[in-house]
């Protein structure tokens, strides 16, 4: 048990949480710097860097770590972390090109998400302000695996996909390439291109990710592949798409099977639009769309 004036600890099992601890740069102004060194290692938050050699400038509050030569996580790349003080509201800016990165140890210390298995590249820029979040990027990884869930299964048999939540723990979906890029607006991460290959798999995704309170909503269109080109393979192979639907905390996310789109190879509503389209007609002809109001006996008003 927690000692008086001592915060309870979190309890075993409790999902992860962001710091809600002030970020505190007033003694950047204590200083002026200027050097180069060659660390052993640096910790940032959870995350933690390899041996790197960083130039280091801080003047009148604003502190410039230029690391020319970054080891993370497995990985091997450049990066540049500023923290500035010298306004009434903290600001921290990161950037990263790396490659050859773990992904799961790497995700699971920057925000507490062990489901993606494989080696990635990262090119990313992020602003953190109190109260915000913005920035953007893109990401790949090769031969790896989504952990939790077999789409394989759930398009070849929806029917009992998604009956029993208790085997998601041992499910993957094994993949030679994802990728996608994303932006971050107060705190919302939006991603429009997902894609997913492997050699009888086909993926496309969209959706966002609230980050400051780590909920996910998003629809992903799985599709058995007629090929066996994995890597480099092309996106649109033809095929069965089961939509999913993958929602809730990151920590404890839900699938459930999301409503197909009858038009083939339309995006989300483009069918609707398109359905909308031909019965309309064309300039000059007699318009055949379903006149609003008009209901059959004991149906109520706004039943589809």
């Amino acid at each position: 048990p927690a000692q008086d004036g001592e915060a309870p600890a979190p309890a075993a099992g409790a999902p992860a949480t962001w710091s809600e601890e002030p970020i505190d740069l007033e003694g950047l102004k204590a200083a002026n710097v200027d050097f180069d060194l060659v660390v052993g290692g640096i910790r940032i938050q959870e995350i933690k860097i390899g041996r790197s050699a960083v130039a280091v400038a801080l003047k009148d509050g604003l502190l410039d770590l230029d690391l020319k030569e970054l080891a993370l996580y497995g990985g091997q790349g450049s990066g540049r972390l500023s923290l500035d003080g010298r306004g009434k509201v903290p600001a921290v800016t990161k950037s990263f090109a790396i490659q050859g990165v773990e992904a799961e140890p790497l995700l699971t210390d920057a925000a507490g998400f062990g489901r993606l298995e494989g080696t990635g590249r990262f090119d990313i820029s992020i602003r953190t302000m109190v109260g915000a979040l913005d920035g953007k990027g893109a990401v790949k990884f090769v031969d790896g695996a989504i952990k939790g869930i077999n789409l394989g299964a759930m398009v070849r048999n929806v029917s009992s996909a998604f009956l029993d939540p208790a085997a998601r723990e041992t499910q993957k979906t094994d993949f030679a390439e994802l990728s996608g890029s994303f932006t971050i607006a107060k705190g919302i991460l939006r991603n429009q291109d997902l894609l997913l290959l492997n050699p009888l798999l086909r993926l496309t995704g969209a959706g966002s990710a609230d980050m400051p309170q780590r909920r996910v909503n998003y629809r992903i269109e799985p599709k058995v592949a007629a090929t066996a080109q994995g890597q480099g393979g092309a996106a649109d192979v033809g095929g069965i798409t089961v939509p999913v639907i993958v929602e809730g905390p990151w920590d404890d996310l839900s699938y459930r099977p999301g409503r197909a789109d009858r038009g083939r190879g339309q995006g989300p509503g483009q069918g609707a639009r398109r359905r909308e389209a031909d019965h309309r007609g064309a300039p000059g002809e007699p318009d055949r769309r379903p006149r609003q109001g008009v209901r059959g006996r004991g149906q109520a008003a706004g039943a589809r």
